[in-house]
C-alpha cells in the first residue's frame, strides 16, 4: 500500500527508474565542472572631455530659458558667470551675489 504524497522507492521525482537516474547523474557530472561563470568584463572607463567652451541652454528648476550661452567646462565641472545665472532666472540675496562676484 502506498501513502498519498509519499514518493515511491522506484521513483526519483523525474519519472526515471533508479538505474536510468544513476546513469544520467554519472554522465552529467563531468559537465557540471565546466559550467562556471566567467569574470565580468571590466567596466567602461570614463571618457574625459578636454577643457572647452560649450554652448548650452541653461534650465533652472525645469524651466527652459530659450537662450544659448557659452559655458566653460574645466576638470569635469561647468562654469557660468553670475550674470548668466541671473539671466537664466536664478535669484539670490544681494550678499551672496557680491560674494559670488568676488569668486569669479
Amino acid at each position: 500500500m502506498r501513502l498519498t504524497g509519499t514518493p515511491s522507492l522506484r521513483s526519483n521525482g523525474f519519472g526515471l527508474k533508479p538505474l536510468a537516474f544513476a546513469i544520467l547523474c554519472a554522465v552529467a557530472t563531468p559537465w557540471a565542472t565546466l559550467a562556471h561563470a566567467d569574470d565580468l568584463p571590466p567596466p567602461p572607463s570614463a571618457i574625459s572631455m578636454p577643457d572647452t567652451t560649450l554652448y548650452l541652454e541653461p534650465v533652472v528648476n525645469g524651466r527652459q530659458t530659450g537662450k544659448v550661452v557659452p559655458v566653460n567646462y574645466r576638470g569635469g565641472h561647468y562654469y557660468l558667470t553670475p550674470q548668466q545665472l541671473i539671466d537664466a532666472g536664478l535669484r539670490w540675496r544681494t550678499s551672496r551675489q557680491k560674494k559670488l562676484r568676488s569668486i569669479c
